[in-house]
């Protein structure tokens, strides 16, 4: 009996205590404030093919005056635009604000607008435009230890059109992807990324396909390639000491795998070895894409240049 009659009680002093709030909260919202709200500037009644450009301001500030109960409606409600109209026209527009209030229903008549700034938007309608901009992937991207970046580093598709008022495309010459960071990459990329959006500009599309190949990192050695002589007159005669070279590539484990010697080209010009004072010379190397050059054994090579008989 004891704890029942104890819950009873709390239950009543909580029913009290929460009516007594919002008695409380009633009364104190029937009372008149002031408030400042700051929407977004939205034109509507936009002629067809046709785009804003250069507006003024894209938002506004409204020092307003009501009872509690509606400018609880308005700062707590969803978010809203306060409207004005292009009267579907082109050119220069400037709008008094104050004179759109009517199409502002979230502003009832209950609500006294006190200010707004600014008191006046000013922008242009204009024709829309479009072309063909580059996509520029803006990665970063971070290998794990001992790999590497084998291929081109490409997207698809790599150009976009985009739209808009003529004065916009005007300072647009390329759409650049959203940052993507990589970390400890040890396998190829295929990856969609967004588009980094550009305000009053519209894209035939808002991702592109990222694509590029990573592999583990090795040095190949490529033994006996033949070393061309070039460039040498035809009544003389370039004989080089050796006449091949062992060639080390670095590159992808895979890539490296598949290359035949028959891919490398080493050379020397008659000219490298008419201005020699040294008495060896260095072959040039000509080598796959996504390769590089660790060293050529021997690193020169002597010759004996003579004349044919």
């Amino acid at each position: 009996m004891y704890l029942s009659g104890m819950k009873s009680k709390v239950i009543s002093i909580v029913l009290i205590s929460l009516f007594s709030i919002l008695l409380w909260g009633y009364i104190s919202l029937s009372g008149e404030y002031r408030t400042t709200i700051t929407p977004e500037v939205r034109v509507s009644n936009v002629p067809e093919n046709y785009d804003i450009a250069g507006i003024s301001s894209s938002d506004i500030t409204i020092r307003v005056k009501g009872q509690g109960w509606d400018l609880a409606k308005l700062v707590w409600g969803p978010d809203f635009n306060y409207d004005i109209s292009a009267k579907n026209d082109s050119g220069r527009h400037e709008i008094f604000l104050r004179d759109e209030l009517d199409r502002n229903s979230r502003l009832p008549s209950t609500i006294q607008v006190i200010e707004m700034l600014p008191e006046r938007i000013n922008f242009k309608v204009d024709k829309v435009n479009s072309k063909l901009v580059p996509i520029f992937p803006n990665i970063l991207p971070g290998y794990r230890v001992g790999y590497g970046v084998v291929s081109d580093i490409k997207i698809v598709p790599d150009s976009i059109l985009i739209s808009g008022t003529k004065n916009e495309l005007t300072k647009i010459n390329s759409i650049s992807t959203i940052l993507k960071e990589f970390e400890d990459l040890d396998k190829s990329v295929s990856e969609y990324l967004e588009l980094e959006q550009i305000d009053n500009i519209n894209y035939s599309l808002d991702k592109t396909l990222l694509q590029f190949e990573v592999e583990k990192i090795i040095d190949l050695t490529f033994e006996d390639v033949p070393v061309e002589t070039r460039g040498v007159p035809y009544f003389q005669y370039l004989q080089l000491y050796p006449s091949t070279v062992d060639v080390i590539l670095r590159g992808g484990i895979n890539k490296l795998s598949k290359l035949e010697k028959e891919s490398i080209t080493a050379y020397i010009n008659y000219k490298q070895a008419i201005d020699d004072s040294l008495g060896a010379i260095q072959p040039r190397i000509i080598y796959p894409t996504f390769t590089s050059l660790v060293r050529t054994e021997p690193n020169k090579l002597e010759y004996i240049i003579k004349k044919k008989n």
